[in-house]
């Protein structure tokens, strides 16, 4: 009987859903973020830069693998630029990762720089603009969505994790505010700002 129980307890704690949790990780004139949502979907916002310090390397790669994650369900570029896609080939090195998403619009000569490479042949790239949406495993109520972009750049967007929501804004400058404030609901749980870009 004590042995049944014992079972019993394993499975139920092994069972558990999991939680939200998002790290935000601070690389000087860039942002990046790891996100874990409770269906077990997990994806990285931005890469950090590769020159003078590959920030992939030295910052990303040790915290994902200390955590035991070898792959990610997604990467989100919020500007195909040095500073935040940068270490994408080293990431790419390190951790499997199966979709990627940058924002329409992106200069094409830096997109392949930074993001395309010969080894992306398992790696669907996706561009997005303002109102798409990622969709993080078959729970409608677990996504990405892309609240304002311009000029191919990812300037806000929505996590939302069941009731949990999060607005995350790379960048403060008017034109962003007032493409926010237009949104029908404004009731968020947390709201990421970067020191940088702010344009507060």
């Amino acid at each position: 009987l004590g042995g049944l129980v014992f079972t019993v307890v394993l499975f139920l704690l092994g069972s558990r859903p999991e939680t939200s949790r998002f790290l935000f990780f601070d690389l000087g004139k860039a942002d990046a973020a790891f996100v874990s949502f409770s269906n077990g979907a997990r994806f990285l916002i931005n890469t950090g830069r590769h020159f003078p310090s590959d920030q992939s390397y030295w910052i990303l790669r040790p915290y994902l693998m200390a955590s035991g994650i070898e792959n990610l369900d997604g990467l989100l570029v919020t500007k195909t630029d040095a500073a935040h896609a940068g270490g994408f080939r080293t990431l790419v090195r390190h951790i499997g990762l199966r979709n990627v998403w940058i924002p329409f619009g992106s200069d094409e000569k830096k997109r392949d720089r930074y993001v395309k490479s010969s080894f992306l042949k398992r790696v669907t790239v996706t561009a997005l603009s303002e109102g798409d949406r990622i969709e993080a495993g078959s729970d409608r109520e677990v996504y990405i969505q892309i609240l304002a972009a311009h000029a191919g750049k990812i300037d806000a967007f929505l996590i939302s994790d069941r009731g949990h929501k999060m607005l995350y804004v790379s960048s403060a400058e008017e034109n962003v505010l007032k493409t926010l404030l237009s949104h029908t609901s404004l009731k968020y749980d947390v709201v990421f700002l970067p020191h940088h870009e702010s344009g507060i």
